[in-house]
């Protein structure tokens, strides 16, 4: 994975990398669809209850985010629960497309 500028284009956990609130600042992200708007993306930082459209973001990105394997039994992880940081419950093979909110 590297950085880049292209904004994210499928929902999941990103990297973000920017001039956040007058600071350099790297943190990770939520891109999601809004369950309204469900051709645009939205970013949600930890924290916030809402988003604020991707294209209004401006910095590098890294991802989407995958989950680790799991190394005790070498299953992958990516089938449990997957909470997003609406804190709202989600199952699905592909947790990072699976943080849209319902």
């Amino acid at each position: 994975m590297q950085w880049t500028r292209e904004k994210p284009f499928e929902p999941g956990f990103y990297w973000l990398k920017g001039n956040l609130e007058l600071s350099e600042q790297i943190t990770i992200v939520e891109v999601f669809y809004h369950h309204h708007i469900r051709s645009q993306l939205f970013v949600r930082f930890f924290g916030w209850e809402c988003g604020i459209d991707v294209s209004g973001i401006d910095g590098e990105w890294c991802g989407p985010l995958k989950l680790p394997m799991d190394q005790s039994n070498g299953e992958d992880k990516a089938e449990e629960q997957i909470v997003g940081l609406d804190g709202e419950q989600t199952q699905n093979s592909d947790p990072c497309r699976a943080m849209a909110l319902n």
